[in-house]
């Protein structure tokens, strides 16, 4: 399968997964925080932004590097570290990184709107401009509570 065959294949499930059966629970959000995200080499990054409102839902795309501050990268043609886009009513929205550096770099994205949307990034791994895998990775939300499970381990001699 073609690699626009196999995007245009994933985002038939991700509509799907928005509008009546759940693909990993198909949660609409405002913020969705995108744990990795890689970019140059034989990796880029895309994202599947969906919007099921009937009005224009305005986002911002912010990548970070992994101290936390702004990462620049190439996407859909513009440089920069954070991104705003418009996505149409009942519209899709893709975005992805340019591969523009020759050795991978890696770091976080955080994306807010002004509405509730659905968000999907697919990792995704080229061979010169073959597309060889494509991996998709849900977003998260906010954490309301963290629970850090420790053991103590004692040693007596």
């Amino acid at each position: 399968m073609e690699a626009k065959q196999l995007f245009l294949f994933f985002s038939l499930l991700f509509l799907i997964g928005l509008t009546g059966i759940p693909l990993n629970g198909g949660d609409l959000s405002a913020y969705h925080n995108f744990a990795q995200v890689a970019d140059g080499g034989d990796y880029r990054t895309s994202f599947l932004l969906l919007n099921p409102q009937d009005e224009y839902i305005q986002i911002t795309l912010t990548f970070r590097n992994d101290s936390g501050e702004g990462w620049v990268v190439s996407l859909n043609g513009v440089v920069g570290s954070s991104f705003t886009h418009s996505i149409p009513p009942r519209g899709v929205l893709r975005l992805e990184t340019d591969r523009i550096s020759a050795s991978v770099k890696t770091g976080w994205a955080e994306l807010t709107a002004q509405g509730e949307i659905g968000a999907q990034a697919f990792f995704e791994v080229y061979s010169g401009e073959q597309l060889i895998t494509q991996a998709a990775v849900e977003s998260t939300g906010p954490l309301h509570n963290v629970y850090l499970f420790v053991e103590e381990l004692s040693l007596i001699h």
